[in-house]
């Protein structure tokens, strides 16, 4: 809760900022992020979960998940028309993957979750706001790091937000997100002499998240 809450401060700091930034700077009615500019480097950082689903096991019955936790990232965008973007993204999130029942109690197992995506972005430009819905594909690695072992998996990354521009080369993105992650194989839970573990699989499971980072056009 309290990663939970820090974050969110940052999201509101930069929001704040970007904001500040607009009424600044918004004197031309359209303007966009300009022909001059043609790419955009944003490293961002942000929170988000997963929305728990049932399985079962057969020793028990139970929601798996993964924990909410931060991530950061950085999306390379390439301004194809004045209102649409192409874009490169790699992000990382380490977290756990949990299971919670009556029989087990709570079972976890540390991962990491990287999305390799390419997608695009296209909304409408007002003064030096640029709102967008966006959509990226490509592929998430799971890490299972007690295990030393790892799954590539088909993703789908929704998206909707505002990259506000400053007059230079500065901006602001804010964003929410829905990824969803399509898993291989089954869903194991198991309990050996070193604890308990747990692995995902399925039909896939849904993220939720918050983001905002810093532009830099080029």
């Amino acid at each position: 809760m309290k990663r939970a809450t820090l974050f969110a401060i940052i999201v509101t700091l930069i929001a704040t900022s970007a904001v500040d930034s607009f009424a600044q700077y918004s004197r031309r009615s359209s303007r966009g992020y300009g022909p001059s500019y043609r790419m955009e480097i944003t490293p961002f950082g942000g929170y988000g979960g997963t929305f728990s689903r049932r399985v079962n096991f057969p020793l028990a019955t139970g929601d798996l998940d993964v924990r909410s936790s931060e991530f950061w990232g950085v999306n390379i965008a390439f301004n194809v028309r004045p209102d649409g973007q192409a874009f490169l993204l790699y992000q990382r999130q380490d977290s756990d993957l949990t299971f919670n029942s009556l029989v087990t109690g709570r079972v976890s197992t540390p991962l990491a979750l990287e999305y390799w995506h390419v997608g695009g972005a296209g909304g409408i430009t007002r003064g030096d706001v640029f709102t967008f819905t966006s959509l990226s594909l490509g592929a998430t690695r799971i890490l299972y790091k007690d295990f030393n072992a790892d799954n590539w998996n088909f993703s789908v990354i929704f998206g909707l937000g505002a990259k506000i521009y400053s007059e230079g080369r500065i901006g602001f993105l804010v964003q929410g997100r829905l990824p969803w992650v399509l898993t291989d194989g089954g869903a194991g839970l198991g309990i050996g002499a070193g604890g308990g573990y747990v692995y995902a699989g399925g039909t896939g499971f849904a993220q939720i998240d918050i983001s905002g980072g810093l532009i830099i056009r080029l």
